[in-house]
């Protein structure tokens, strides 16, 4: 339910806000060499290219 609501919250805290989630969807992306731009999924997603297919 948090993954909603990460932009408002970052930039209600002006830092990145981690989930567990998150974190273990971005670090199985990052094992298999895939890159994933994603804005709405908070910023840890904002930080490497969009991957194309």
């Amino acid at each position: 339910h948090t993954a909603s609501h990460l932009p408002a919250l970052e930039h209600l805290l002006s830092k990145p806000v981690l989930t567990a989630n998150q974190v273990t969807v971005w670090e199985a992306l990052r094992l298999t060499d895939r890159r994933v731009n994603a804005p709405e999924l908070g910023s840890l997603f904002t930080r490497e290219p969009i991957v194309q297919v």
